[in-house]
Order: structure tokens, then sequence, then C-alpha cells
């Protein structure tokens, strides 16, 4: 009888609780309202009233349900708010006393008040959910209402709201003010992660040959509010028709990703029930006297001071250094954010301005244990940036870099930085004859010297990423970059290595497209010379031939050197298609050529003149291999630029004024001087498996009009023709 007593006391309490907070409730709704049914509304009466509708609007419904951006941002804040509501007596010195002097226990207390957040957004939540429903319904679009998924959408917005109130309300319990719970609170959601970025500003910024993890670690979960943001744009729905309902979706993907967000979320709710477990823990041996106080916890009042001066004296440090460049600032930005911040923390836990000069002696202990652990990295004590193993320690080597110019391996879609899964999938993959290994030695060697005199000036968009495997099985993993930008003698040196190690015997052997192109996986061959660049060419279906051609292409080319492809335009590509590659190009689901696709077999494999055998097999066919036909040109544009430029596109030199100058020029009887040292743009694309060899001249560029469409063209450096600027 007396359980049941109490049990309906509490019952009794949180129903008043609920009550009393109703405008809190009043406000929840009506936000819930306008970004669930609202929203989606507003938006398919947006989208069916469109005058061009080029986009399936079931799919288009089906990612409003599924993927609204602003759901999970408004429970965030709603979350914050209820926190801040609910247990806004602990920070009023009265309202502490009168709740602690009611006749129940802490742990019931703090219950009460935890639930009664939780009672004011879940009813509300599905209450929203439900009308979200039946204007879908109403709408016309009730076949995307599919239950599962619905359930994991519930479950992965509500985690969003339970993580973030977990740690409002142990934000709440630490402090003793409404300012230093909403500090702290936004330490606590944002801040430990801010830390650990800035912690990364300054390995960064010290060890430019930084260790692999330090790069690539996703910290995110460190701050539950740009945690669950993150998961807007990963609940994105394709826009796709799907008639058949659950199915359409699984094969989709979308169910797929649901589940993925689905295990997170459960973690989510697990981590907020502990984070409320400790929160109702220190709630019991918290001191009511220390109402008022800003953290009422006094133990917690140093690591808090030394955080906020860590993060603001590494930001000041860091924005002056970006600056001035100069290492002066650096050091001097970093010691004024961290007195600035002692000053600040000292006056919020002070209450009074006079209080910024209070516990000198931590800021003492402070600043001396900085300058020893920014000193000793700015000195590089432990040698890490100038560290390199043995020559003869080494048994395999590679190097990468987003630069394509220093690289001798291509990552389709990557972000530019070596990951844990390419060094994985590296290792099989390894260059190992000793003449590769010597090229990429030195290239490290170039990148030591370069951040030993000159790392305050080293040129971000020069990284290139060096692996050596050595003899013991280990690796050595290290980034490095150039004290000069692209257009310095360095970079041109560098270049001219990686490019050596692109013509090796080994590389030419495993790594060019003629080398890994597999007749075996190739449906049809499309094979285009500068006359077809960029129309329909002349399609091989005939798997001998493609297999003739293919073992041709991949003999022939291990002989290429550097020197000749510098000098010598390709006269024709052959562009491999595995099965169903074709039938999807004329669907128009995918660009006609990629540089590599070497999962699907699909590759761009250039033919020059010197492939004698291969030319044979081509004519033998009927094909042909001659750079440009002149039967069929109608005119031609030319372009001069007043300055070598790189980088500089056909396209971009008309839109980007760059002074550059064009021509027309439509007597036929020109053409041939004109064209005589041109090649297709892209069959210069493929001179290279990865990229261009810095064969092409950047002064002069052009397109020709042909009855069958339009073909941009440029000169190798060594074949411009005599007498162009006549033109002009």
């Amino acid at each position: 009888m007396k359980q049941t007593k109490s049990a309906s006391k509490f019952s009794k309490l949180l129903r008043r609780e609920v009550m009393r907070q109703m405008p809190l409730g009043v406000l929840t709704l009506l936000a819930l309202l306008a970004v669930l049914p609202g929203y989606a509304l507003v938006a398919i009466q947006s989208m069916e009233g469109a005058e061009t509708m080029d986009f399936d609007l079931i799919g288009a419904a089906a990612g409003l349900l599924y993927a609204n951006p602003w759901v999970i941002l408004v429970m965030e804040l709603l979350a914050v708010l209820s926190a801040s509501a609910l247990f806004h007596y602990l920070h009023v010195r009265q309202q502490t006393d009168f709740y602690h002097a009611l006749p129940i226990s802490r742990w019931k207390l703090f219950a009460r008040q935890t639930l009664a957040g939780f009672l004011l957004m879940i009813p509300l939540y599905v209450l929203s959910l439900l009308l979200l429903c039946a204007v879908y319904t109403v709408k016309g679009y009730g076949n995307c209402l599919i239950v599962v998924l619905l359930v994991q959408k519930a479950v992965i917005e509500l985690s969003s709201f339970a993580i973030v109130y977990a740690v409002s309300v142990l934000a709440c319990v630490l402090c003793g003010s409404v300012l230093a719970a909403l500090t702290v609170n936004f330490g606590l959601q944002v801040g430990l992660y801010a830390l650990w970025e800035c912690v990364l500003i300054v390995f960064r910024t010290f060890y430019p040959a930084h260790i692999l993890f330090m790069k690539h670690w996703d910290m995110k979960f460190l701050s539950p509010m740009i945690h669950q943001c993150g998961k807007i744009g990963r609940l994105q729905y394709s826009n796709v028709d799907y008639p058949d309902g659950l199915t359409g979706l699984i094969s989709n993907g979308t169910v797929y990703r649901q589940n993925n967000l689905m295990r997170i979320s459960l973690c989510y709710l697990l981590v907020a029930a502990v984070v409320l477990l400790l929160a109702a823990l220190l709630y019991r041996r918290r001191r009511s006297e220390r109402t008022g106080q800003a953290i009422v916890f006094r133990g917690l009042r140093l690591p808090i001071k030394y955080a906020a001066m860590t993060l603001c004296g590494i930001l000041c440090g860091w924005l002056m250094f970006a600056v001035t460049d100069l290492w002066p600032t650096l050091f001097a930005g970093m010691a004024a954010g961290v007195i600035l911040a002692q000053c600040v923390i000292e006056i919020v836990f002070g209450m009074e301005l006079r209080a910024m000069f209070s516990h000198q002696l931590s800021l003492w202990v402070y600043l001396i244990a900085a300058v020893i652990a920014v000193g000793a990295m700015h000195l590089d004590v432990t040698g890490y940036n100038e560290t390199l193993p043995e020559r003869a320690e080494i048994a395999a080597a590679d190097v990468y870099s987003y630069e394509h110019a220093l690289t001798t391996r291509d990552y389709a879609g990557q972000d530019g930085e070596l990951t844990e899964e390419m060094l994985q999938e590296m290792e099989g993959d390894l260059l190992t004859d000793a003449e590769s290994i010597d090229e990429i030695y030195a290239m490290a060697q170039r990148g030591v010297q370069s951040m030993r005199d000159h790392r305050e000036s080293i040129s971000y968009n020069t990284e290139y990423d060096v692996v050596f495997r050595l003899r013991d099985g280990t690796h050595f993993v290290r980034s490095y970059y150039l004290a000069g930008d692209q257009d310095s003698e360095e970079y041109r040196v560098l270049t001219e290595r990686a490019a050596g190690i692109r013509f090796s015997k080994q590389y030419l052997a495993s790594r060019t497209p003629a080398a890994m192109a597999d007749a075996g996986k190739t449906e049809k061959l499309l094979i285009e010379n500068s006359s077809q660049a960029g129309c329909a060419g002349t399609l091989v279906e005939d798997t001998d031939a493609i297999a003739a051609l293919l073992d041709s292409v991949r003999e022939e080319s291990q002989q290429l050197t550097e020197d000749y492809v510098t000098e010598h335009p390709p006269i024709l590509m052959l562009h491999t298609l595995p099965d169903g590659a074709w039938a999807r190009r004329q669907d128009g689901e995918h660009e006609l050529y990629t540089l590599d696709c070497a999962e699907e077999n699909e590759f761009n494999i250039p033919v020059y003149a010197c492939e004698k055998q291969t030319i044979a097999l081509l004519k033998e066919m009927g094909i042909a291999v001659e750079r440009f036909t002149l039967s069929d040109v109608q005119a031609v544009e030319l372009w001069s630029y007043p300055q070598a430029q790189e980088d500089l596109t056909l396209r971009s030199a008309v839109t980007a004024d760059r002074d550059a100058k064009s021509v027309q020029i439509a007597e036929s009887s020109q053409f041939g001087g004109i064209l005589a040292g041109a090649a297709a743009q892209i069959l210069l694309d493929a001179c290279d498996p990865i990229v261009s060899i810095d064969g092409t001249a950047d002064s002069y560029d052009g397109m020709l009009t042909r009855t069958e469409g339009e073909i941009c063209f440029r000169y190798m450096k060594n074949m411009v023709p005599v007498g162009l600027d006549q033109y002009w």
C-alpha cells in the first residue's frame, strides 16, 4: 500500500509539473506543427504548383517525409529550452530552497523534472507525425507512408532530442546561474568538438608531416548537436518512383541508410540514459547554498577554465598566423587568447568585473606548461617532420597527391587526403622497383628539406603523401609540402620525378589503362580519333578483335617514354566499355568519359603513332587513324592567351575574363596548317593514366566546327605551328 501511495503521489506531482509547464508545451506543439505537417504541406503545394516539373513528385514527397532538414534542428533547440525551463529553479536561490524543502526525495524530484521534459515532447511529436501522415494521405501520397521507415524516422529524430536534452540537463545541474548554465551547455554541446579541431590545428601547424590518423579521425560525436545535424545530409532521399512501395525503397538503398542511422540513434539513446544517470548522481550531491555561483562543483572550475583558455588561445593564435604567416604572431595571438579567456572566465566565476585578476597562479602554471609544449613542437624536438627511414630499409614505396602532377595513383572522388582505406588498398600494389623507390625517396627528402628550412611558408596545395613499406613489414607514412607554390622550381622538379615514375617499367606494366584493361570484361570498344572525339566514334563488338587490340596496345605501351609522349599527341583513343556501359550511355545515365573506372573496367587508352602493330590492326578493321579529317571541317575558332596560364580550359578562357583573344577562321585552305600540330583535347587528357603529362602549350587552344559537332583541340608544346600570330 505504501508503494502504491508513493507511486500515486509521484504521478500527481508529475502531472502538476507538466500542467505548470503548459506554455512550453504549446510552444513545442507549434514548432513541431510548423516543421512537420506545415512544412510538408507548403512544400508539396509548391512542387505541385510549379510550372516546370522535371522531377518525380512521389520521390520528392518521400524525401520531404524521411529527410526533413528542419525537424532535427528544431528538436535540438526545444531540448535546450525544455531543460532550461524545467531546471530553472536550480539557478534561483529561493526556488531551490523551496523545491528541496518538498517532502520528496532528490531522486524523485530529478526524475519528475526530467520525465516532464519527455512528456512535453513525445506525445506532441507523435501527434504532429500523425498529422503529417494525414497530410500525405489527403494529398494523394499515401504510398509514401511505410510503417518501418516511419518508426525509424521517429527513433532517429527523438534520439536527437534525447541526447541534447540529457546534456542540457547535466549543464543545468553543474551550474548555479542561468548564464553559466547556457555557457557550459554550449561548451558541452559544441565546445568539446571545437577543442578537438583546435588541437588538430596545432598539430597540423607544427607537424605538417602529420600522422595519418590525425587527419581523418571523425570526432563529431564529441558534439551531440553537430553530429545529430549531420544526420540531415545522410537521410537525403534519392528521387525515384517506387510503385512497389517498400521493395522500391529497399532497392534504392534508403532502408540501408536508415538502418545505419538507427544503430547510431540507439547508441545515442543509451548515451543519453548514462548522461542522465550522471546528472542524477550529481544532483543528489549538489549543495543548495551554492545556487547563484557559476559552477557549483568547485573541482570542475579549473578543467573548464583550462579548456576555455586552450580553445581561445589556439583560435586567436591561428587566426593571426593565418593573416600574417609569421610565427611571432602565432605565439603572440596564443598568449593574448589565453589571457583574454582567463579574464572572461574569472569574471563569470566571480560574478564581478574585478575578479578578472583572480587566481593568477593557475594562469602562470598554464602559461609555463603551454610555452614548454608549444616550444617543443615548434622546434620539432622529436624530429617527426625530419625523420626518414634509411633507403636500404625500404622494400616498396608509393606517392599520392590530390594535385595529380605529383601522384602515381588516381582515386576518383576522393577529397585529396590519404585515408586508411586507400592505404590498405595500396598495400598489395606498392611500387617495388629500385628506380621508382629512389625517385619517391628523393621526393620525401625534398619535402623534409622544405619543411625544415621554410615551414612557415609551405603551400598546402602542394601536398603529397609518401608511403614506404619497410623490410620488417611496418609502414612509414608522411605528408610533405613545398615552400613554393605550383609555379615554383621545386614543384617543377618534383613533377619531373613523378612523371619519371609513371614511365618506369613496373608502372607501365601494371598501372596504365592499357595494362589494367581486361578484354574478358570488355563488352564493346569505342575507338575515336581527333575527328570523332566527343561523337559516336567507331564501335567494335567482336570479342576476338577487342582482345587482339587490347593485347597489342598493352604490349606496345610498355615501350613508351616520357620524351616521346610529351612531344607527340596520341592519334586516337580506345575506350573500353564493360557490360551494360554502352546501354547506360545511350540512356544518358553516364558521362561519356572517365579517366579511371578500374572497378568497372572502363578506361581511356591512348594510341600513339609509334605503336605500329596496333595501328596496323586498326587499319585492317577499316578504322581511320589520322588525327583530323579536314573534309568536313566548316570553321576553326582559335584562342590566344597573352601569357601561359596553368589549368586554363577552353571554356574558362572565354568566361573567366582572362584577356584571351579569339578569331574565327573560315578559309578551308588554312585549316591544314592550323591543325598540323593539334590534337583533340579529350585525347590529350588520356595521355597518362592519371593526368595529362605537362606537354601541352598554354598559349593557344581552339575549337573546330564540323558537320557532326564541335571538337576542342590543343597544341603540344613543341608542335605549335609557326605564324599563328598572323591571325590577330
